[in-house]
């Protein structure tokens, strides 16, 4: 142990008590600061229940959320549902919040991981439920000529907010907000609609925010349940696993769809015609990019010919495929008589094409 000298000489009371005091001070100054910039506290849970595994997870059903804006950050949508899910992490509501325009310097974040717990399937019965099933959203088009209202205003964000026309965009509301919503505008306010949630979500809290001048007049808040307008293709009869699609198999269609299936509903007609089904494909199903491949044009032991390019030389030569592949794939092939393989990539139907390298003397 090392011992310190003490000092000779103590401070003055006078000296103590007025430190005492700058302290003092310095202590009320702050408070009212720390209590002008509120915090928002959001811990995720361990574990949360979900009852509805169709409905969009919002924020408020896997965290804990405290401040004077928890309920604002309460409706941010962190997935269109939890049907095919387990969990979700922190990265995941932080995207979210990102989205959502979150001001850091006033939110806390906790937790890594919310485990999803999930209504079990209910067994099979013959019998008809005695309890009425809970009705589903009642989606409209929204004419937004006439005089303003604020559905009206929604219905033309949302439009933008989907890259569609008005015409093209059905929208359900709370019944209970139905007066709010068809509630007039003066025409010297301004409506502001500012959506929650991304372009590929089917459910988007909305907060409209109408303005007087430079005074806020109302803000309210609302939940729009989305369907597009989109074309795509249907099966015009049921296609077989297997079987190639032709002209006359599919049909062009509108069709309202849920925002996120629309963007990959269909692929190109030029990518469907020639392609073969994955699986069956039922008459009047949506044709989509995942039920499509191409056919294979090359077999294993095949045959074919393979265009060697150097340059502007071209050299033709027969070799044997030693895998099966479609157009445009990258596979491996051999020469007659020769021990080692080489590469190429499928033209079409017995043809394939490879580039020589610039040391290749063969």
């Amino acid at each position: 142990m090392i011992a310190l000298p003490l000092p000779t000489r103590l401070p003055p009371r006078s000296a103590i008590r007025t430190v005492i005091a700058l302290l003092a001070a310095a202590i009320a100054l702050l408070a009212p600061v720390r209590a002008a910039h509120p915090e928002t506290t959001i811990s995720l849970r361990a574990q949360a229940r979900i009852a509805d595994v169709q409905l969009p997870i919002s924020l408020s059903d896997v965290a804990d959320i405290s401040g004077d804006d928890a309920a604002k950050w309460g409706e941010v949508v962190i997935a269109d549902s939890a049907a095919s899910r387990e969990r979700v992490t922190i990265a995941e509501v932080r995207s979210a919040l990102n989205r959502a325009g979150v001001n850091w310097g006033r939110m806390t974040l906790r937790g890594s991981v919310c485990v999803l717990d999930r209504p079990a399937a209910p067994a099979a019965s013959t019998q008809v439920p005695a309890r009425a099933q809970r009705e589903g959203p009642r989606y409209a088009v929204i004419d937004v000529a006439g005089a303003p209202t604020i559905a009206k205003a929604v219905a033309r964000r949302l439009a933008a907010h989907y890259s569609v026309r008005p015409a093209d965009l059905q929208i359900a509301f709370d019944p209970a907000d139905a007066a709010m919503l068809d509630a007039g505008v003066a025409e010297k306010h301004a409506v502001e609609v500012r959506p929650a949630a991304s372009p590929t979500s089917s459910r988007v809290p909305v907060r409209a925010t109408i303005y007087d001048g430079d005074r806020v007049v109302a803000e309210h808040r609302v939940t729009a349940d989305v369907l597009v307008m989109r074309d795509v293709f249907v099966a015009a009869r049921t296609i077989e696993r297997r079987e190639s699609i032709a002209e006359f198999d599919i049909r062009a269609e509108r069709r309202w769809l849920a925002p996120g299936a629309a963007r990959s509903a269909s692929p190109p007609r030029e990518s469907i015609l020639g392609a073969v089904a994955r699986a069956r494909i039922k008459e009047g199903d949506i044709v989509a990019q995942s039920d499509v491949e191409s056919p294979v044009v090359v077999r294993r032991g095949e045959v074919v010919y393979v265009h060697c390019l150097s340059g502007s030389v071209a050299v033709q030569a027969r070799a044997r495929a030693m895998e099966s592949g479609r157009e445009g794939e990258v596979i491996a092939f051999r020469l007659e008589g020769a021990d080692d393989s080489f590469a190429a990539r499928i033209a079409g139907p017995g043809r394939a094409v490879m580039l020589a390298g610039p040391g290749a003397t063969d």
